[in-house]
């Protein structure tokens, strides 16, 4: 029987006496090929020459620029220069407004809370360091004091004042209450609630509103937003959530007497993103308009 060869017609393996070893298998012969015709071998780490080598070498003037604007982008904020200018401005019989609406506006509330800090170190009163927002309401007045007075409070506590304000200024303006608190994330309300400051209620907005707020469904859905308990955007409820609060509502509508309790604890509980699909929901199945409905059932829901 003939045997098999991938030799072709090697002499070696013609040759071949029967009783000695076998040639060697042409697998372990050493391969030659494409890069044993190059000569020097090249180096897998050198690197094909491509024409870089011949462009000019980058600008320093560029390279330190771009490590300039890199360092803007990630500066932090130094309260301290603008601190030493607003004691500067209300050092002064009539304060100069300039640096207040160049600087406070500006401010983030972080940045605020940074600058108030940072005032109460140069500006002092028998060693105290003094409040800006107080300074300025102290040394300012009108509208335009009102408005630099609130800008310093900060993001948090200028919502208690505006909450605090409405029966401060002897009259109803209960659009200042929807404003500062309606709508408001958990977050957003426990900051609130921590930063409101009224001695006469022990700085509880919960208690300033109970007392100053006469007892009527405004007053109920105010004070359950201030428990900041609301649904979270981030929380995305079941679709049979949502058909169960637009069947609620409308049910709520149409009932001669009440409902409206069912109405408040929808519209404060919910986010703002069920509350859309809700509303939307509530048009295309019962062809209404839920807010103006809402309205026309009881003023107290506003």
């Amino acid at each position: 029987m003939g045997r098999l060869s991938v030799s072709g017609n090697r002499p070696d393996v013609q040759a071949w006496v029967p009783g000695q070893l076998p040639p060697g298998s042409p697998l372990l012969e050493a391969y030659r090929g494409t890069y044993q015709s190059i000569s020097p071998m090249p180096s897998p780490m050198m690197l094909p020459s491509d024409g870089l080598d011949d462009l000019p070498p980058l600008s320093l003037t560029s390279s330190r620029d771009s490590r300039h604007i890199e360092k803007k982008r990630v500066k932090l904020y130094d309260a301290e220069e603008d601190a030493l200018a607003l004691v500067d401005a209300l050092s002064h019989r009539t304060p100069d407004a300039e640096p207040i609406i160049d600087i406070l506006p500006a401010l983030t509330h972080d940045q605020m809370m940074e600058l108030r800090s940072e005032y109460k170190k140069h500006c002092k009163v028998q060693g105290r360091g003094i409040n800006i927002a107080k300074h300025l309401k102290l040394k300012t007045s009108g509208n335009f004091g009102k408005i630099a007075y609130v800008t310093a409070l900060g993001k948090y506590e200028s919502e208690g004042y505006w909450a605090n304000f409405w029966y401060q200024a002897h009259g109803s303006r209960r659009e200042l209450l929807i404003e500062a608190l309606m709508g408001r994330s958990n977050a957003e309300m426990r900051a609130i609630v921590d930063a409101f400051m009224d001695k006469r209620y022990g700085d509880s907005l919960t208690k300033c509103m109970d007392k100053e707020l006469k007892a009527d469904k405004f007053r109920e859905a105010v004070l359950l937003a201030v428990q900041g308990k609301r649904q979270e955007e981030t929380d995305a409820y079941p679709l049979e959530y949502r058909n169960r609060d637009v069947d609620t509502l409308y049910r709520a509508l149409k009932s001669k007497d009440g409902g409206e309790r069912a109405i408040i604890e929808i519209v404060v509980r919910r986010s703002d993103a069920h509350l859309r699909e809700v509303l939307k929901t509530y048009e295309r199945k019962y062809q209404g308009n839920f807010a103006r409905e809402a309205l026309r059932k009881s003023g107290n829901l506003v």
